[in-house]
């Protein structure tokens, strides 16, 4: 079985390199290793859609892959959802995605363009069969990807009211659209390590986040 885990940087893949990795190229942002009877190539895309999205594209059009993780942290909407919690995100959009008209916002699927693709592409699905029971054991999600992080009351109000969301990420759109037009079956595996709101890290878990998260990533791989 050939795997693919994409993080968006290197401080939410230490653990893995520190456990799995090569000491030898610790500064590199592809990696493979063999778990069990398992392949595992490692990639860190960078942060944000466009990095996502870029080295996917490079990466997956010369590898062949069985299965393909997102894994991260994320901001929860969703109060509900404390701090350390991991999620299986099954549904993305590209929130950001349309026009300004006067003081309203039009998603691309309210702007009247004839283009299917487009439209598909703006709320995305998963609709992948995994067979993992870790995986199916998480709490599942509704994401949103954007460019911007929120931390106005104003545009978190607005963006509530218009999607509903449970979280947020600035790379899960970019790598479904990428897994869905590759035929690879994906799972997006965050962990929420702030609450959207007014920016301020002293409320944040980042710590507790990367640590859960390690534990479940550890878990999902013990299970092949």
């Amino acid at each position: 079985m050939n795997l693919l885990l994409v993080y968006a940087t290197h401080l939410e893949a230490a653990s893995l390199r520190s456990k799995f990795g090569d000491s030898n190229v610790e500064s590199s942002s592809f990696w493979n290793f063999t778990h069990k009877k398992v392949n595992v190539d490692v990639l860190v895309s960078g942060v944000g859609l466009v990095n996502t999205a870029f080295q996917l594209g490079k990466t997956l059009s010369s590898s062949k892959y069985d299965f393909a993780i997102n894994v991260g942290v994320a901001g929860s909407f969703d109060r509900s959802l404390k701090l350390g919690t991991v999620v299986n995100v099954m549904s993305e959009c590209l929130s950001e995605l349309g026009t300004e008209d006067g003081d309203e916002f039009l998603p691309i699927d309210q702007m009247n363009i004839e283009i299917e693709e487009i439209r598909s592409l703006y709320k995305i699905n998963n609709e992948s069969q995994i067979q993992n029971s870790v995986v199916n054991s998480l709490i599942k999600v509704k994401g949103i990807s954007v460019n911007t992080v929120h931390g106005n009351e104003a545009s978190i109000k607005k963006v509530k009211s218009r999607l509903s969301p449970d979280i947020e990420s600035m790379e899960g759109a970019a790598f479904f659209i990428a897994c869905k037009e590759s035929n690879i079956d994906f799972v997006e595996i965050r962990v929420i390590s702030n609450f959207v709101e007014k920016r301020d890290k002293s409320k944040w878990g980042m710590k507790l986040a990367l640590a859960n998260l390690d534990n479940t990533i550890f878990a999902i791989l013990d299970q092949y």
